[in-house]
């Protein structure tokens, strides 16, 4: 069975506190430094989606939240 789906894990090291670090991934106005500019826009529930938004509210990528896990885990789409 073949499928057209790629999935790709990674992981990073980041020398800050987790709290800090979850701040930057999901707070819009942290996001826009660190993702070329745009802002997250999402209730961030499982199964919800999500847009990083540049200025007009441009949506650059959009997809779904598989898994939240405040502090912890944030797995979606892209």
């Amino acid at each position: 069975m073949s499928t057209n789906h790629v999935h790709y894990g990674y992981d990073i090291y980041i020398g800050a506190p987790v709290e800090r670090v979850w701040q930057g991934l999901t707070d819009g106005d942290f996001t826009r430094h660190y993702v070329y500019g745009t802002r997250l826009q999402s209730s961030l529930k499982k199964g919800s989606g999500y847009a990083f938004a540049g200025d007009g509210d441009f949506k650059v990528v959009d997809g779904t939240i598989l898994d939240v896990q405040p502090n912890r885990r944030l797995a979606m789409t892209w």
